[in-house]
């Protein structure tokens, strides 16, 4: 059960490079994961410039034509990857209304005789 919160977590991942400083920083992320949900993370090494790019290229995507878009629907691929159009998603039986796209290493297509769970990897 999530506890209340003064503020969000923010974690500074360069603290996972040095062994003085990597227990209390393991420390931080589960009270962060299992007491509050959610957390920022800081310092992991990508440069802004690139987090810059991949933000402008995700706004050009939103604004594609649906068609357009569809190209890449969820449904389409094995791996439970790609785009979910506006209000196609529903949380607690009610509409979600948000569009969105779930990205990840695309991963060879599980068989038959792969284990059920094996079909959402790569999500």
């Amino acid at each position: 059960m999530a506890t209340s919160f003064a503020s969000i977590p923010v974690l500074d991942l360069s603290l996972a490079d040095d062994p003085s400083t990597k227990p209390a920083l393991l420390a931080d992320l589960r009270h962060a994961i299992i007491d509050i949900g959610f957390l920022y993370i800081k310092n992991f090494g990508i440069e802004q410039a690139f987090l810059d790019k991949v933000c402008d290229i995700g706004k050009d995507f939103f604004t594609l034509p649906t068609e357009e878009k569809l190209r890449i629907e969820m449904k389409n691929g094995p791996h439970f990857l790609g785009y979910s159009r506006l209000g196609n998603e529903i949380t607690a039986r009610k509409t979600d209304f948000r569009e969105q796209v779930d990205i990840g290493t695309e991963l060879p297509t599980p068989t038959d005789q792969d284990p059920r769970y094996r079909w959402l990897y790569g999500m």
